[in-house]
């Protein structure tokens, strides 16, 4: 399985400084990367019925990656240990929760609000409706057309006042 973040990327996008995370890897090597399997599996577990999952590790939507990182900065921090009365932490803890809930949103086919690939093939599950409007050769028929409509809707020319 290809990792869609992994220990490089993963250096490059989260907050936690490099340090800390070089620190990590050498008290537990390979760590970051496990992490982010188990958390990318879930993740395609959770979207598998409705999405292309897996997605290809050379073209993975943002907000993917967006979810794996917050994630992984909540368990990186969890490993090295941290105070959780800490302000600091606060908002790495919320960004995670954030992108369970959202995971778990875009897995609901009914009211889930992410546009990733879906599994039948189409590359949206947004649906762009066509025009609302529609054009004469003469400005003319289309009031001459409205007329019609709203006489025939008021009953009018059919006897009725």
């Amino acid at each position: 399985m290809a990792l869609y973040v992994p220990l490089a990327t993963f250096r490059s996008l989260s907050v936690i400084p490099r340090a800390d995370t070089d620190s990590i890897e050498a008290s537990s090597p390979g760590f970051i990367e496990a992490r982010s399997a188990l958390h990318q599996s879930w993740i395609e577990g959770r979207l598998r019925k409705r999405y292309a999952v897996p997605f290809d590790p050379a073209a993975v939507p943002a907000v993917v990656t967006l979810w794996l990182v917050s994630l992984l900065t909540l368990d990186a921090y969890a490993k090295r240990g941290f105070n959780p009365d800490l302000p600091e932490l606060k908002p790495m803890a919320d960004a995670a929760q954030r992108a369970l809930d959202e995971v778990k949103e875009a897995a609901d086919s009914e009211t889930g609000l992410f546009d990733l690939p879906l599994v039948d093939g189409s590359s949206s599950a947004v649906v762009n409706g066509g025009p609302r409007f529609y054009s004469e050769t003469s400005p003319y028929v289309g009031l001459d057309i409205q007329r019609q409509i709203a006489t025939s809707e008021d009953n009018f020319g059919r006897g009725s006042p």
